[in-house]
């Protein structure tokens, strides 16, 4: 038998307390530290959200310089090809010799088989010109000679250029005819056609005989040309003037002839 004596019972109690105090002190303290890292981590993808918005709205800001920049560049290489089409004109036609001092230049200190011909050379200053210029060249088979002439080429270019860019000639003016009538203001035009209408007693607004006074006609309107003769004279008109109604059918109308 053993003479070891149990603790009193009284004696056991705490110790059990003191493990559950610890335990309730560790989670306590694992809490915290979870909170204070989540904390970090959602500060962290805070400023990673916002730095990428950032980001892309500098990307955005620069695509659109670099957009601007690409259509300045693109309207400045259009005024450069304008410019440089002006001036491939000017040096292929406006000056007769330009292109043949070239070819000399080119020719120099050249082999025989790579020397550039005078074919060639009136080929490469088709190319250089304007496209309805080629075209009317093109036409007129200036390539096509044999034996071929670049003096002669140069100067049917030369032509084909002249009539290309010389304004066309005007048609000829009319020749006034001095028996035609004047030309009629608008309210003196619509008063020689009333006093025309009231002369054959014809309705202003139907133009036919229909008995009805000035405003009154049920119509249709007609809207065709009334022939007035040249020979009729146009009264001047009253101040009082005032449209009278129109005659009947059985009313024969006055002849100006």
């Amino acid at each position: 038998m053993s003479d070891a004596v149990p603790p009193p019972r009284g004696q056991e109690q705490p110790a059990a307390n003191s493990t559950c105090d610890s335990t309730h002190t560790a989670n306590g303290s694992d809490i915290s530290r979870a909170k204070e890292w989540f904390k970090a981590v959602l500060k962290i993808q805070h400023s990673a959200i916002s730095q990428a918005q950032e980001d892309r709205h500098q990307a955005l800001e620069g695509r659109q310089a670099d957009w601007q920049i690409i259509l300045a560049a693109h309207q400045a290489s259009a005024d450069c090809i304008g410019q440089l089409e002006d001036l491939l004109l000017v040096m292929n036609i406006k000056t007769n010799r330009r292109a043949q001092t070239l070819q000399s230049l080119f020719n120099f200190n050249s082999k025989k088989f790579s020397k550039l011909g005078d074919l060639q050379l009136a080929q490469f200053v088709l190319y250089g010109l304007p496209n309805a210029l080629q075209d009317r060249m093109n036409k007129r088979q200036l390539l096509e000679a044999s034996p071929f002439a670049y003096r002669q080429f140069e100067k049917q270019a030369n032509a084909s250029f002249l009539v290309l860019h010389c304004p066309m000639e005007l048609p000829p003016l009319a020749k006034s005819n001095p028996n035609a009538p004047p030309t009629l203001g608008r309210n003196e035009f619509i008063w020689q056609v009333h006093a025309y209408l009231d002369l054959q007693g014809l309705c202003h607004f139907c133009k036919k005989h229909c008995r009805n006074a000035t405003g009154s006609c049920p119509g249709p309107i007609e809207r065709s040309h009334i022939n007035i003769p040249n020979n009729f004279q146009t009264p001047i008109k009253p101040p009082n003037y005032i449209a009278p109604c129109a005659w009947g059918k059985e009313v024969q109308p006055t002849s100006l002839e």
